[in-house]
């Protein structure tokens, strides 16, 4: 593995950042970014009420890579991003390619937990502004 990497957790609607490393045991058991972001969409849940809206502020959307991102290794550049889906109101999640996983990878993030209301997060070098 190219490094676990950390989860940094993205609360805009209270200003709050947070790093915390990815457990190896967490990595062994729920393998890539689909498995830990759909664990982690599930603890968040066990923390707020399910039936919240999906756009509600106190929900989340995961961003993660798996273990092969970033290595130039086949299909290392995809992306998963997961949330509660507007359209279903229950689990979504979609995938896409191209340098925003690696990008994540070379900055030591390979999670990404965001919580906010809709709005647009600049991230310029270590500062971030919404």
């Amino acid at each position: 593995m190219y490094g676990r990497g950390a989860i940094l957790r993205v609360d805009l609607t209270n200003e709050r950042v947070t790093k915390e490393p990815i457990p190896s045991e967490l990595c062994q058991k729920y393998l890539g970014g689909e498995g830990i972001n759909a664990w982690l969409l599930w603890q968040h849940f066990l923390t707020v009420d399910p039936k919240i809206s999906p756009l509600n502020p106190d929900n989340v959307l995961i961003i993660g890579m798996g273990p092969l991102g970033a290595t130039g290794l086949g299909l290392g550049s995809k992306t998963k991003w997961t949330f509660k889906s507007p359209l279903t109101k229950i689990y979504g999640d979609t995938t896409c390619g191209g340098l925003l996983g690696c990008h994540l990878r070379w900055s030591g993030m390979t999670m990404w937990l965001l919580q906010a209301e809709p709005g647009i997060l600049s991230i310029c070098g270590s500062m971030m502004t919404q």
